[in-house]
Formats: structure tokens, C-alpha cells, sequence
């Protein structure tokens, strides 16, 4: 069914898009994927990381939690998992290509995937077997979904001092930070834009990934700067019909360098009653983020 679908889709981009003519790949791209805890071992009451690799094909991407103009998210899920508190998976920070549909934020070569897990007080010393499943869609012109799952065992000890793997440095570099995490960096809401601020560093401007949340279209931002602050402004506007029930937000990624381990913040705002109601005439009406 796979082949078919791609099949499938490669015939649409040779009817649409020419210049993107090329063979169809005679098999699944293999992408694989380890899984491996971030530490020797746990206390109850104790959190670790699950640390999740996936390792993509030469010329293949799949995609971040919020993927743009094409794809579907990458998603990593924890089975079987005897009682432990199963946090957000944590992605890394994504690059941006161009899909035929559009741009697009993934991950090619190899991404690294955090997953907090949390062990209850009350959980018995030993091991714990837990199985972790990733979905994924790979592209190359053509698409491909594919899944796969790997157990391991996370150990449970009252005695056991943290001595996280070499890894886990490097993929918690790559996890975007808190943007209130960012010194001087102040973000606030208008009835129209989203308006950050913030001291220029020696990457210069930073640029800017969108998260699609329901309901709330973001516009191309707006960046500029100084010799010594940049200005973000991200105008946005409301369609409260196409919201899925949900309460409206802005979230968006804010990247400096070009590097994936090279600085990047997140941030989530709720938009507040005064802003969902604003009429495009009236005065605008700022408010700090929390």
C-alpha cells in the first residue's frame, strides 16, 4: 500500500510540478531508530530523559512537530508503561526546506528526541521494560509514512547517583530553550501582531518558525535591528470557525545561527479576551506576555 501511495504521489508532482521529475525510489527509506535511557539509573520520585534517535537516509526529511506547508509530524509514544508519568516528547530544534507544497520544518541526517519520564515515589527498585514508537513521514519528492518500536529497560534504584550518557549533553543543546529564558528578550501581544524585542548577540538577527495552532493564522514575520537590539513583529489574525474548540494561541520558534545545537526559544501565548474581540479600527491594546 506504501509503494502505491507514493507511486501515487510522485505521478501528481510530474503532472504539477515538472522541474521535479525523478525517479521513484524502488523501496521504503529506511530510517531506524535508538532508544536508549539518559541515565544509568533512577530514584523514585525522580525524572530522566529517554533519549530517541533517528537516523534518516541521504537526501530524505521527515518532520518537526508543527511541519509548514507539507508532511505530518514526527511523533515518539511510550507503551506498556507500568505506572511511570510520561511527560511531552521534546523536539529538537528543526531546519527549513522547500516542499512542493511550500516551506517545511524537519530534520534530515540524524534528530535526537528527549522524552522526560517520571518515576512515581511508590515505584518498586528494579527494571522496567517500556517500549517507545515513533511515526514519521519520509519525503523525497515522493512520501512515505513509517513506524517502528524499541524496548528498553529503565532500572529503578534508591542508591544510584545521576550519571547521564555522553549524549544526552548534546541532544539537550539541540531542545529550544524558554524564550523568557533569554535574557533582555521581552514579547508582547497587540490586537493585531505578536511584537519581540531583545539585545543583538554575535549571530545576529534571529529568525523565526511558526507552530500552527487552530484557528490562528500567522503572517510572514517582520524582522529588524540595530547595532545593538533586534525587533520581532509577527502579525497575526483570528478565525475563531476554524479553531477546533480550542482557546487561541500564538506559539512560534525563535532561532539565532544556523546550526541545530546553535541558540533557539520557544514561546506560547494565549491570546486574552480583549485581543479575541478587538475590531481592526479600534486602538490597540498591549499586554505583557506572563
Amino acid at each position: 500500500m506504501q509503494y502505491i501511495l507514493a507511486t501515487l504521489a510522485a505521478g501528481f508532482l510530474m503532472l504539477t510540478r515538472p522541474s521535479f521529475v525523478q525517479p521513484v525510489p524502488s523501496s521504503v527509506p529506511d530510517v531506524r531508530m535508538t532508544c536508549q535511557a539518559g541515565q544509568a539509573a533512577a530514584r523514585p520520585g525522580e525524572t530522566l530523559m529517554v533519549l530517541c534517535t533517528l537516523e534518516i537516509p541521504e537526501g530524505f526529511h521527515i518532520y518537526w512537530k508543527s511541519p509548514g506547508a507539507g508532511g505530518t509530524p514526527t511523533e515518539i509514544h511510550v507503551e506498556e508503561t507500568h505506572g511511570l508519568i510520561i511527560g511531552d516528547t521534546l523536539y529538537p530544534r528543526p531546519s527549513t526546506f522547500d516542499d512542493p507544497a511550500g516551506r517545511s520544518y524537519g530534520y534530515k541526517g540524524r534528530a535526537h528526541f528527549l522524552v522526560p519520564v517520571t518515576v512515581p515515589d511508590e515505584c518498586p527498585e528494579g527494571a522496567l521494560a517500556i517500549t517507545m514508537r515513533a511515526q514519521w513521514l519520509a519525503c523525497r519528492k515522493a512520501c512515505w509514512r513509517g513506524e517502528t518500536a524499541r524496548g528498553i529497560e529503565l532500572k529503578v534504584s534508591k542508591d544510584t547517583s545521576e550519571s547521564p550518557i555522553s549524549l544526552l549533553s548534546y541532544a539537550t543543546r539541540c531542545i529550544p530553550l524558554p524564550l523568557a529564558d533569554r535574557p533582555g528578550t521581552s514579547i508582547s501581544l497587540a490586537a493585531t501582531e505578536v511584537v519581540i524585542k531583545g539585545p543583538l548577540g554575535d549571530m545576529g538577527l534571529p529568525s523565526f518558525i511558526p507552530v500552527e495552532v487552530p484557528g490562528v493564522i500567522l503572517d510572514e514575520a517582520r524582522i529588524s535591528g540595530d547595532t545593538s537590539e533586534f525587533l520581532v513583529r509577527i502579525p497575526y489574525r483570528l478565525e475563531p470557525g476554524n479553531s477546533l474548540g480550542g482557546k487561541p494561541r500564538i506559539e512560534g520558534l525563535l532561532l539565532f545561527g544556523d546550526e541545530r545545537h546553535d541558540p533557539s526559544f520557544a514561546f506560547s501565548m494565549p491570546v486574552p479576551p480583549a485581543e479575541q474581540g478587538a475590531g481592526r479600527e479600534g486602538p490597540v491594546n498591549r499586554r505583557s506576555a506572563p
